[in-house]
């Protein structure tokens, strides 16, 4: 390693080192969001391509799904196991990376983080709770025009703000007790 790379890497173990806990929480906290919120997505990518490729599989797990669970049901599950999961990995996984932005700015990064997740949580929940209206017998041009509303305008901007704030916040830094540790064990 050069003597540059060194200095930059050592400032940055420094920098780290004089956060405080409590933001760093807050810091994984959003991290874990962000995590769920991409496991639950990949559910849902990986049961549309499952009941669009397979059209035989595709209609029998439709039937089984519409006579036992409604799509409200079906979005609470694959939520509850996208958390569940994203737990169980960060536990296994004990390397944390975070953000140079994060190191020399906390309290921006945390906002940032807080912008992401919020459109994170809004592209999900919002379908969730049109499919929750439907079955509560909600009028159906209301409904389309929420869809709508969603498609055309919510979920492009949730979009775009998702990946804008990922791309400042991406986590880049590992601090080095925690590669320190990984190496020993």
């Amino acid at each position: 390693m050069n003597a540059k790379f060194q200095a930059k890497t050592k400032e940055s173990d420094e920098k780290f080192a004089a956060i405080p806990e409590g933001l760093k929480r807050r810091y994984d906290g959003h991290r874990f969001i962000r995590r769920a919120v991409m496991l639950f997505l990949a559910f849902l990518l990986i049961i549309l391509t499952f009941s669009s490729l397979i059209p035989l599989i595709s209609t029998q797990f439709e039937e089984y799904i519409n006579a036992n669970m409604s799509e409200t049901v079906l979005s609470f599950a694959i939520i509850i196991l996208s958390v569940g999961l994203t737990a169980f990995y960060l536990k296994l996984d004990s390397v944390k990376k975070y953000s140079i932005f994060f190191i020399k700015n906390q309290d921006a990064s945390l906002a940032v983080f807080t912008f992401e997740n919020i459109a994170s949580l809004i592209l999900i929940l919002f379908p969730v709770l049109l499919f929750a209206s439907s079955a509560m017998g909600g009028s159906q041009d209301e409904l389309n025009g929420a869809g709508t509303l969603y498609g055309v305008f919510i979920a492009p901007i949730c979009i775009l703000v998702f990946l804008l704030c990922y791309a400042r916040n991406k986590g880049e830094y590992t601090p080095k007790s925690k590669i320190d540790d990984s190496q020993t064990a």
